[in-house]
């Protein structure tokens, strides 16, 4: 059965999956994060036409991770989290981070599964997350700060 399958298939029995059910997916679910992690897949990717085409199959997995991990505190500063989703850079020293091309700054917070994520905090304090991928040409976006614009770039700046 392909991952897709799997997935497609739990999804169906969701309501119903006993505790080793839930176990056994487990690998299937981290190697559907492990896939949009990397980049290999997206939940939404451009169609070529102008529009976006949805795995329904990637978000239903990134649910049932939901569904099978309960919450756990992780250790960060300024305070620790308290959620069912690892964060992406645990663990990391400098080394991995040239290695990704990636830069956290203070009070960057990102969930494992993110490959690319765009985060802006506008004038009032509320935090915008969005997928850092111009919806127009693909490519990487950045914040511009004197206009709050988004500026293409294929750079991690």
């Amino acid at each position: 059965m392909s991952l897709e399958e799997q997935i497609d298939s739990a999804w169906e029995r969701r309501a119903e999956l006993n505790a080793a059910e839930i176990a056994s997916l487990k690998p299937a679910l981290e190697a559907v994060l492990d896939s949009l992690e990397s980049g290999e897949r997206r939940v939404a990717e451009p169609d070529g036409q102008g529009g976006w085409r949805l795995h329904q199959w990637l978000k239903k997995a990134v649910l049932l991770y939901f569904r099978a991990n309960g919450n756990r505190v992780m250790d960060a500063a300024p305070a620790p989290y308290f959620d069912k989703v690892p964060l992406r850079f645990e663990g990391f020293d400098e080394t991995r981070f040239r290695e990704l091309g990636a830069r956290a700054v203070p009070g960057a917070v990102v969930r494992r599964g993110v490959h690319k994520i765009a985060v802006y905090r506008d004038e009032a304090g509320a935090l915008h997350e969005m997928s850092a991928r111009c919806t127009h040409l693909g490519c990487a976006v950045r914040w511009n700060v004197q206009d709050a614009s988004r500026i293409s770039s294929n750079s991690p700046s």
